[in-house]
């Protein structure tokens, strides 16, 4: 059977997108050639990088607002640190929640229930709280029992019908659906918002806001002017101005998730962009998708930065910056022959008398911050700083 016959079978049970890299396609046709079944494709397509207290103040709001004794899905949990901060936080918050935990996949999913984590799990969890949670475990960290007693684990397909439907009091699924066909995500959405319980809420992440259909490029229809034979009279007073409250700017969105772009903080990085997503501005919209690309590719989410950086050349073609970003994550992914297309684009971009800068503040921000022509030489000598991280060139005026 082909791979793309099996990939279409993932997407219809699965929901999950087929995977751009062609290492992981080469992946799966060797799991195929091994007469492998759809299961033992799916921890080739599912992503389970994760670590303790990702965005700890969504979690920490969750539980704070949570009642006692309330019942909280983690579903897509991946290797288990999620569900276990959640107990972790209660736990310090003196807070009893139910704690259920799901993934698709029954090998991660004994991987969470084992609960043994490398140091780069822990990045983020201080001192005190390893000594409270943890115990060592060689050359690993192992969750307590207290802590481990506070989490129960299943396998779980989201594109089914959910465990214990309309008894949740809260549904974590968060930077879990980017990596579903945009149909099946928006079906997932529901069938989770059905499992809640009266009240209950349903948390997602950041980079969901890629569940948002793809920009259209069509000009919207003008309205049609008014017959009239003569021209309408002229106010004898000026009009009332009604008081509305002020909406932010999706500017400052931006420039909110650049000050996080640069302390590292890239899934809060991720929320503020996702504000500016549908700003009316064109170029902010295109740009709040290249921001994110970036933020996504320092995060190891290539595929998903790959979407977000195609649609910001799609919305404006002009966007040097972004060509440069895709054809950087598509070599990352080993497709030569889109990156090599990418960066003609960016040459193209920059060739102009007036190139395009970019709106928001990323002075700081390696990549982002460069000066066109400085940025033609880089391209012209295929050597790149990692875009995002701290700026290694002065920027210069144009």
């Amino acid at each position: 059977m082909s791979l793309e016959r099996r990939l279409s079978e993932l997407a219809a049970r699965y929901g999950l997108r087929p995977p751009e890299s062609p290492r992981v396609r080469r992946a799966l046709e060797r799991a195929l050639a091994a007469r492998g079944g759809l299961e033992d494709c799916l921890p080739l397509v599912t992503n389970h990088h994760t670590w303790f207290l990702r965005d700890r103040a969504q979690l920490e709001g969750l539980v704070s607002r949570a009642r006692p004794g309330a019942r909280v899905w983690s579903a897509g949990c991946a290797t288990g640190e999620e569900p276990y901060s959640i107990a972790m936080l209660a736990a310090l918050a003196g807070a009893r929640l139910e704690v259920h935990a799901t993934d698709v996949v029954p090998q991660v999913v004994e991987r969470a229930r084992a609960g043994r984590y490398a140091e780069l799990a822990l990045r983020a969890v201080e001192p005190a709280l390893r000594a409270r949670f943890f115990v060592p475990d060689g050359d690993a960290h192992a969750v307590a029992p207290g802590l481990r007693a506070r989490v129960s684990f299943g396998v779980h397909n989201l594109c089914e019908p959910p465990p214990n439907p309309g008894g949740w009091d809260a549904i974590v699924c968060r930077n879990v659906l980017i990596h579903f066909e945009p149909e099946a995500a928006r079906s997932v959405v529901a069938r989770l918002c059905s499992a809640l319980a009266p009240g209950g809420r349903l948390v997602l992440g950041a980079a969901d806001a890629l569940l948002a259909p793809p920009p259209s490029r069509a000009p919207r229809p003008r309205p049609a002017p008014r017959p009239s034979s003569s021209p309408p009279p002229r106010p004898t007073t000026r009009p009332r101005r009604t008081s509305r409250p002020p909406v932010a700017s999706g500017l400052a969105h931006l420039n909110e998730g650049n000050d996080r772009a640069r302390a590292r903080d890239h899934d809060g990085a991720l929320t503020a962009y996702a504000n500016a997503w549908e700003d009316r501005d064109p170029r902010l919209a295109a740009e709040a998708r290249l921001l994110a690309g970036v933020a996504l590719r320092r995060r190891g989410d290539l595929d998903v930065a790959l979407r977000a950086l195609r649609e910001a050349t799609f919305l404006d073609p002009s966007l040097w910056q972004a060509w440069w970003t895709l054809g950087a994550v598509a070599e990352a992914l080993g497709a030569s022959e889109r990156a090599a297309a990418a960066l003609e684009a960016a040459r193209n971009a920059l060739s102009g008398p007036r190139p395009r800068r970019l709106v928001s503040d990323v002075v700081g921000l390696a990549g982002l911050d460069l000066a066109p022509e400085r940025a033609r030489v880089l391209l012209a000598r295929r050597a790149f700083p990692d875009p995002g991280g701290a700026s290694w060139t002065p920027t210069t005026p144009t």
